[in-house]
């Protein structure tokens, strides 16, 4: 096969990937078919935005990753027959604005007609419509040139967007995305463009009227730093040996706290260096002598950029120094999302929101590199002097008053609040009792908020948190256990009043932490001497759907996907592991091809080259313009890209006959998960014409997604069942008795699921006017039941055999029985 697809002719203005064939990333681009690429939360949350139409909007430091998740989005778009295009405002700002606001939006459309490759006359057409205001102008290119001839899905990435800042003019562009959302109210075409802004900024800081921002409309997603997990992707290439490996990844995220291009970095030079010995020394002197320090501020760019980000504002030079110079002298400051300062610390990447809602420095190396040193030097030296003057002076004075008095102040305060986090207590317990003359003030204080805080506990983990504390009290004796016992005598007292036998007798053996008569003669009473005849309980709470299988005398509960189990055997009711129950959310590949001839198809072939080690998982269907679909069978286990397949052309007879005119496509849907692919190509002869699309890196065949879901239906017997993901047409068969899927089935998402036959062997589901039954060993659709009247009741027989029908009409009602097993009606009966 020969020839390119449009999707395949990649544009200047493209994200450019790193084609070095290297593991690991430093400063370029990844593409996420890549060995390296690191996947998180935001490449599903993104995605799924998009392709429901949403507008989106990522705002991410410097080098976290922003151009590699454009480039995983984009790819998965395309796969789905969106076209994208992908806008560098950097670029644009760089190269070819000055100072013209015409100029710099005339960029602005050329870009996009080059990545969406439209041929139209731009710039008569610009010059045409001159007399229109720049946002005016941007609207009515959408809807006239974009829209009208892109006749797909159409998402627009506008990365950079922090340039907008560097030109007045540049806001109009902010205020056509928020105007193309608002003519989707009038204008259904504008539902088919979708836009994403990506940049490091304040998003306050960019359009000043809220009713012309788009940031109010579209979805936050978070581009999140690498978890500690997710650097185990990097352990393989570290030349190390497992162990060495785990260590040297836990000192990286030490000092990077997950920062994916100080990881990647650092995960680069090590896998570079034989590193033999004290692993973690050698980690933490790669990083220090290379990535930290003063140096760093001129030899590695991302330090130098945070730097000159900064220092060169000259507005808020100063004051931004000072924010930054005393959260390095570990002065608590509060979060205050209002103050633009502290806004643009955040945006550039130099400081986090701890969990007490604190400001500090993002990582270690931050923290080695933007020292309180390094803010002093960059301040204005004009009042430096004076301050270190006045400060010497206060602290003469004052120290020897704050020690006293004024010191124990806060500590008092946390100490003796009744509603303060135990872990900041814990903290500020240690740091109270370092200070010389106020151990025992510490101690004293600490025992009186333990047994405040143990008395007001009501819930399990937190006494047991309250007890660990206790434990490491100096001189703790016997605290712990007095703390517990008293916590379990308040909850054995409350399930007595409630009857709750059960609990009150649990409760009561766990106050034998500190064991006394009165508790062993309560929990005596409460033994009784029915006890020993007693089976098994379950605790009588909110419960979900229960079902019980007799044959193997299973009892399954399901709260909304969590699934609990109980087997009934020779040693009594046995709880089995908890699991949860999945549905596959699938998002079939599909490729079209419009054909412009009359006539009716006489002969048609299908060739299809495909990369995938288990062809069995797929579902494959052409589908003609009318939309007769016919499914086809490669007949293969494997494929390799070096081969084409041929499928047999009796597969399609079904196809002969239809007009050739119009629109020609072919569904890939991969129904297992496991195992990844590729289209390749793929050729389809009708007559004498082939429609060809060949593509050089081949289009991903999308893995399916488990996804938890409560959209659950239980056969009668307790056995099976049927899991559907919301907006994917896929049911999930399930065994319950050995917790493992049967068959995932392509029902179409707007069929009525209506049950299992008997054994489970087929899936019955109505549209609305037939009955469908699918094999659920193949996945096949095997007989389709006419039933009439969409208003019909459908019922299946206790047996799993047998379809009742039920009409009510006017006058009379009407009830059919259908067999399941030849798809006919076997009895019929009018009332």
């Amino acid at each position: 096969m020969s020839g390119k697809s449009d999707e395949q002719a990649a544009g200047s203005e493209r994200v450019r990937l790193d084609s070095t064939g290297e593991f690991f990333s430093v400063g370029t681009p990844l593409h996420a078919i890549r060995a390296g690429y690191v996947r998180r939360a935001a490449d599903n949350v993104l995605y799924e935005t998009v392709i429901s139409g949403r507008y989106a909007h990522v705002i991410a430091p410097d080098r976290s990753g922003k151009s590699s998740l454009i480039a995983a989005t984009a790819a998965r778009l395309e796969n789905n027959g969106s076209k994208v295009a992908i806008l560098d405002l950097e670029q644009i700002g760089v190269r070819e604005a000055g100072s013209d606001a015409g100029r710099w939006y005339y960029s602005v459309a050329y870009r996009l007609l080059r990545q969406l490759r439209i041929r139209i006359d731009l710039q008569s057409w610009w010059q045409d419509k001159s007399m229109l205001p720049n946002r005016q102008r941007l609207l009515e290119f959408y809807s006239e040139i974009i829209l009208q001839n892109v006749q797909e899905r159409v998402v627009i990435f506008v990365d950079e967007i922090q340039c907008i800042g560097d030109f007045p003019f540049a806001d109009q562009l902010l205020a056509s995305v928020r105007a193309a959302h608002n003519a989707r109210a009038t204008d259904p075409e504008f539902s088919r463009l979708t836009f994403v802004l990506l940049g490091e900024c304040d998003p306050l800081s960019l359009i000043d009227e809220p009713e012309r921002s788009p940031f109010n409309i579209t979805q936050a997603v978070t581009l999140a730093e690498f978890s500690r997990e997710d650097l185990d992707l990097f352990s393989t290439e570290l030349n190390l040996s497992p162990k060495d490996a785990a260590i040297a990844l836990d000192r990286i995220y030490y000092w990077t706290a997950g920062q994916p291009y100080l990881s990647q970095k650092l995960a680069r030079t090590i896998s570079r260096e034989q590193l033999v010995g004290d692993i973690a020394a050698n980690v933490d002197r790669i990083a220090t002598q290379q990535l930290a320090g003063r140096s760093a501020l001129h030899s590695e760019p991302h330090m130098s950029h945070i730097h000159r980000e900064v220092v060169n504002d000259a507005k808020r030079r100063e004051a931004l120094l000072n924010l930054i110079g005393r959260i390095c002298k570990n002065v608590k400051v509060a979060t205050d999302l209002g103050s633009p300062l502290q806004r643009r610390l955040i945006a550039i990447g130099l400081i986090r929101i701890d969990e007490e809602g604190s400001l500090r420095v993002r990582n270690r190396l931050y923290e080695a590199v933007f020292t309180a040193r390094w803010a002093n030097e960059n301040l204005p030296n004009n009042w430096r002097p004076l301050a270190i003057a006045a400060i010497a002076m206060f602290a003469i004075v004052a120290v020897p008053f704050w020690y006293t008095q004024l010191l124990p102040r806060s500590y008092v305060h946390v100490l003796t609040s009744n509603t303060v986090d135990l872990a900041v207590a814990e903290r500020t317990f240690e740091s109270f009792r370092t200070f010389p003359g106020h151990v025992r003030a510490a101690d004293n204080l600490y025992r009186s908020f333990l047994r405040k805080r143990a008395n007001a506990a009501i819930e399990v983990a937190e006494i047991a948190a309250i007890v660990t504390m206790a434990d490491k009290l100096p001189n703790a004796e016997r605290l712990p256990a007095e703390l517990q016992a008293g916590f379990w005598d308040r909850t054995a007292r409350e399930a007595m009043r409630l009857e709750r036998r059960d609990a009150a007798l649990i409760a009561t053996i766990e106050s034998f932490a500190l064991s006394t008569s009165q508790r062993r003669n309560r929990a005596a009473s409460l033994v009784s001497t029915d006890y020993p005849l007693l089976i098994s309980s379950l605790p009588d709470d909110d419960r979900g759907v229960v079902v019980f299988n007799p044959g193997s005398m299973l009892l399954t509960e399901i709260r909304t996907a969590q699934v609990l189990q109980w087997s009934l055997g020779s040693e009594g009711l046995q709880k089995r592991d908890e699991w949860t129950i999945t549905a596959l959310e699938v998002s079939p590949l599909v490729r079209r091809v419009i054909v412009d001839r009359e006539g009716v198809v006489r002969r048609i072939g299908l060739t299809l080259n495909l990369s995938h080690a288990r062809v069995d998982d797929l579902r494959i269907k052409v589908i003609a313009p009318s939309g007769r679909a016919v499914e086809v069978d490669p007949g293969v286990d494997r494929a390799s890209s070096h081969e084409d397949i041929r499928i047999d052309s009796s597969q399609l007879d079904d196809l002969l006959g239809e007009p050739i005119n119009g629109t020609w496509s072919i569904s890939i849907r991969d129904e297992e998960i496991g195992v990844a692919g590729q289209l390749v190509g793929w050729n389809l002869q009708l007559d004498s014409q082939g429609l060809v699309e060949d593509f050089q890196r081949g289009l991903n065949i999308s893995d399916p997604v488990e996804r938890e879901t409560d959209n659950i239906w239980f056969s009668a017997d307790g056995r099976f069942a049927v899991a559907r993901a919301t907006q994917s047409d896929s049911a999930r068969v399930w065994d319950l008795v050995f917790a493992k899927p049967v068959r995932a089935v392509a029902v179409n998402e707007l069929e009525q699921l209506i049950g299992l036959s008997a054994g489970a062997r087929q899936l019955v589901t109505a549209t609305q006017n037939t009955v469908n039954l699918w094999d659920t060993a193949t996945g096949d659709r095997i007989a389709t039941l006419d039933i009439g009247s969409a208003s019909s009741t459908l019922t299946l027989t206790g047996d799993g055999t047998h379809l009742l029908v039920q009409r009510r009409g006017d006058l009379d009602t009407q009830f059919e029985l259908w067999s399941l097993n030849d798809a006919t009606v076997t009895a019929q009966l009018d009332i």
